[in-house]
């Protein structure tokens, strides 16, 4: 057994269909490693954690999987997030892996390493809005809109939703992104519809899955869903449930950067 451990972290998902591209993202983190790594995982998410325990599936948080690599002999750990910007709880990752990593003796690590959330810089929006532009363009019909709904935040990293935006614009008039819990809000989004004359939408998540937001608060039944309240504006709707971790082309672009963090570690 070597000693050298690959940690992927998510936010996780308590919604089944949606973990498979969990583990799309979690595949394509090892694949980058590259052979002599052992690969774990954990979730950032109480909830989420919680929910699956009951299920009877138990995820370790980031500090219980990186004790457990440490006491299986694990010397030198990567951990990779698997979060969209870093927000909060990249923040709470990265203060658990600097403390650990201050940690000597034969309780410390030799090594331990944090790697980058999908979007870090503007030129990380800038490659992600290529994607986009590149992947879902050709879904669109003429006179449609792409609209993404990310998952947004309190944090000072929403500001990269924004950001992104700026990329998409640059690209085209038709690709749009909102926040749930943030900024741009769906107003933003409508306003700029509004002012495009665009009457029909095609609703993508933002996110690494299409879990309980992607289902609920984009697609769902209820009269608050992105869905519904662009149908109430009378926009023509429709609804993929596709994450990060479902498109090819998004997991090259994560096993890419992965590959590059773990060479510098």
């Amino acid at each position: 057994m070597g000693d050298k451990a690959l940690l992927v972290v998510f936010f996780g998902t308590s919604v089944h269909e949606a973990q498979s591209a969990l583990r799309r993202f979690s595949d394509a983190a090892k694949k980058s490693a590259g052979e002599g790594w052992k690969v774990a995982e954990a979730c950032t998410s109480n909830i989420i954690r919680r929910k699956l325990k009951k299920e009877g599936l138990s995820i370790p948080t980031p500090l219980e999987a990186l004790a457990l690599l440490q006491d299986e002999g694990y010397k030198q750990v990567f951990v990779q997030p698997g979060h969209v910007i870093p927000g909060a709880e990249y923040d709470d990752l990265r203060s658990v892996v600097e403390s650990l990593g201050a940690v000597r003796g034969k309780y410390g690590f030799k090594k331990l390493g944090l790697g980058r959330a999908l979007l870090m810089n503007e030129r990380d929006c800038a490659d992600v809005a290529e994607i986009i532009g590149r992947v879902w363009e050709k879904l669109l019909a003429a006179d449609e809109a792409l609209v993404l709904m990310g998952h947004g935040s309190s944090h000072v990293a929403n500001a990269l939703y924004s950001q992104v935006q700026t990329c998409l614009s640059r690209l085209s008039g038709r690709l749009f992104i909102g926040a749930v819990e943030g900024s741009p809000t769906l107003d933003d989004v409508l306003a700029r519809l509004s002012e495009k004359g665009l009457k029909k939408a095609a609703l993508v998540p933002f996110m690494v899955s299409a879990g309980d937001h992607a289902r609920n608060d984009m697609a769902g039944p209820g009269a608050k869903s992105w869905k519904s309240v662009l149908q109430a504006q009378g926009i023509e709707t429709r609804a993929f449930l596709e994450g990060f971790g479902d498109t090819e082309e998004f997991l090259n672009y994560f096993g890419g950067r992965v590959a590059q963090d773990i060479e510098r570690f």
